[in-house]
């Protein structure tokens, strides 16, 4: 099941589109998951420190949630 998870701070819109498409991947059970969420671990990286982004911190953060949540087991 998906648990969108609320974060304390500002998730860019691109993020935020890659977090939809894991979620849909999820729920469709979607054979490209790895694909989607590897474009999601990129799309991250590119809004670390950053205008507009967020902390390298906040984005390990988010990272942690939705990538490390399928690798870390």
């Amino acid at each position: 099941m998906f648990n969108r998870k609320i974060f304390p701070f500002h998730i860019p819109d691109e993020v935020n589109a890659a977090i939809d498409a894991i979620e849909q991947a999820e729920k469709t059970h979607d054979s490209l998951l790895d694909c989607y969420l590897e474009e999601f671990r990129t799309t991250v990286h590119q809004y670390q420190d950053v205008p507009g982004g967020f902390s390298e911190e906040d984005g390990e953060e988010v990272l942690h949630y939705y990538y490390g949540r399928h690798y870390n087991h």
